[in-house]
């Protein structure tokens, strides 16, 4: 017996688009989950490429975060001239920007980089 879970997450260029991932769970004859080993992993040096891989996304998404956190900063005052909230949307507009850059950045790196 098996049981089959739609995960649904947020994705792609500011959060737009949604990401389905299927999930199977297969259940042995007590009821308890089967965990069985996946075989299409491969375990030789694959530790060496995913250090590889998240040292590349960390500096990709601290690279975005400044980038997009300056964009942000230059789009402030437009929105800074707006009565007793002003101040308020524009370090939301700066936290926004770098968020989003951060998020960008790490998407790039990961599509980019041949060990992720």
């Amino acid at each position: 017996m098996y049981t089959t879970k739609d995960i649904k997450t947020k994705g792609g260029f500011l959060g737009l688009s949604n990401n389905t991932q299927k999930s199977v769970e297969e259940y042995t004859m007590n009821g308890t989950i089967h965990i069985k080993p996946d075989s299409t992993e491969v375990h030789t040096g694959s530790t060496t490429k995913s250090e590889a891989c998240i040292e590349a996304i960390g500096a990709a998404k601290g690279t975005g975060k400044l980038v997009g956190t300056s964009i942000g900063a230059a789009a402030a005052p437009t929105v800074s001239g707006i009565p007793f909230v002003g101040w308020v949307v524009a370090g939301w507009v700066a936290m926004f920007g770098g968020d989003q850059g951060a998020e960008i950045g790490g998407n790039m790196a990961e599509d980019l980089n041949k060990n992720c």
